[in-house]
């Protein structure tokens, strides 16, 4: 479903992010994990730039799901992803989870950095909170989840990014209640 409207405000779609935060926990690429114990927090990072192969079940891109080449007139941002970075906070009292996260793509040779903040829903909540699922197993649980996020560049080409406030609407994947997979539908806000 594409969205079209945001308190009153006009949304263009403009790109769609699949990000595998989970892979350095499953044994490959260069992920670290932190979880202080004073605060349930939880940051994935992972550096896809390295030489090794990445298995075919590793999603890290950025696309146009629509299969526009052009966006609000300028050059689609479609690329693969460098660097890419969620944490979660669990908050106490509260039926959400704050989100913060970061990616560098590429696209084409043009180096794009995202930066976002935004809420997780994850239901049930509690289930999360004590690292189970619904079944009470390990399984992963889906989190409804909204973002809002700027871009930064130096390139000429995608400087529009820059210019845009957008907000994103999309999903995360937890496991344990630490992000696995995020994927998420961006749109300018006009």
């Amino acid at each position: 479903m594409q969205r079209t409207a945001f308190h009153e405000k006009n949304l263009i779609y403009m790109l769609s992010l699949d990000l595998d935060l989970g892979y350095g926990r499953r044994g490959g690429g260069s992920g670290q994990r932190v979880v202080p114990q004073e605060r349930v927090l939880t940051s994935m990072a992972h550096d896809f730039t390295s030489q090794e192969e990445l298995p075919d079940e590793v999603s890290h891109s950025v696309y146009n799901a629509l299969g526009d080449e052009r966006v609000m007139g300028y050059p689609a941002p479609v690329g693969t992803v460098d660097f890419a970075q969620d944490t979660i906070r669990y908050l106490p009292c509260q039926d959400y989870a704050e989100i913060v996260g970061r990616l560098v793509f590429r696209a084409g040779g043009d180096l794009i950095e995202a930066e976002y903040q935004g809420v997780a829903r994850p239901k049930p909540f509690m289930a999360i909170r004590s690292g189970y699922g619904i079944d009470g197993e390990l399984s992963p649980v889906h989190a409804k989840a909204h973002i809002r996020t700027r871009f930064e560049t130096g390139s000429a080409k995608y400087r529009w990014l820059v210019q845009q406030q957008c907000v994103g609407y999309g999903t995360l994947t937890l496991t344990r209640g630490e992000p696995e997979f995020a994927t998420f539908d961006v749109y300018a806000v006009t």
